[in-house]
């Protein structure tokens, strides 16, 4: 399942390792960093509020990806409905966290990718929508348990 818990995450963070400075000087730890941590913990609310009974039916739903729950935030909505969801979601994050979540950006990312590859494609015959699917369902799929190199995941 697709579904990752706020700690999952946060430990997905932990893994990653990447090389940041902020104001000049190397950050070692970024999960544990106190300028960074509350935008992780604010982030890490949309993955916690997806295991709460008052807040499932907003924020998880099926994917026709892979046949799955998934988070809301990794499915661009295809509906007025997933469009209603979505504003209820953010607002319903918003106000158990107090701040931004920081998650609609990258759902408004795979949206406008979706409807770019697709008409990339339409006009040039390219396999970017398909290459953008793969990705998707990848993201959909991917358990922090699992080491990725690029977007292709070991142990699948």
């Amino acid at each position: 399942m697709g579904l990752m818990t706020k700690d999952e995450y946060i430990e997905s963070l932990r893994k990653l390792n990447p090389v940041v400075y902020m104001f000049g000087e190397r950050v070692k730890n970024v999960v544990d960093n106190p300028r960074l941590r509350a935008g992780i913990e604010a982030t890490g609310a949309t993955y916690e509020v997806a295991g709460m009974d008052e807040y499932r039916a907003l924020a998880v739903t099926e994917s026709p990806l892979i046949h799955e729950p998934v988070n809301r935030f990794t499915l661009p909505p295809s509906s007025i409905t997933d469009l209603v969801h979505r504003v209820k979601l953010n607002r319903a994050v918003a106000n158990h966290v107090g701040t931004c979540h920081q998650r609609c950006t990258g759902l408004d990312c795979l949206s406008a990718l979706s409807i770019v590859t697709w008409d990339i494609d339409q006009k040039y015959r390219t396999p970017y929508y398909q290459n953008f699917m793969d990705f998707l369902k990848h993201m959909q799929k991917k358990r922090p348990d699992r080491q990725c190199r690029g977007h292709r995941c070991q142990g699948r």
